[in-house]
């Protein structure tokens, strides 16, 4: 199964952007307006389809979607919560 850096947008807390691990993350994603929310193998997401995920991630390097899964970005996964900044996967370009 593939890892993806999960990124939340806030205020909109069901958006996502899922950005593989091994590929540089969306410049998108470092705006403010954004935050890491965990890295995970897909199969830990319930809901998540990973097939999307894959091709989207093959053309366009990340994959958004919705979820009202209450796991995804809880502590029950691993949430990196605000002090956990340095946390955030950096920009491999």
């Amino acid at each position: 199964m593939q890892t993806y850096n999960l990124f939340r947008r806030q205020n909109e807390e069901d958006l996502y952007c899922a950005a593989p691990e091994d590929v540089p993350v969306p410049p998108f994603v470092t705006d403010e307006r954004w935050e890491w929310a965990q890295s995970l193998d897909v199969g830990q997401l319930s809901g998540f389809d990973a097939k999307a995920a894959e091709i989207s991630a093959n053309r366009n390097g990340f994959y958004l979607f919705h979820s009202t899964d209450s796991q995804v970005g809880s502590g029950k996964v691993g949430h990196a919560g605000g002090g956990d900044a340095d946390k955030r996967p950096h920009n491999r370009a």
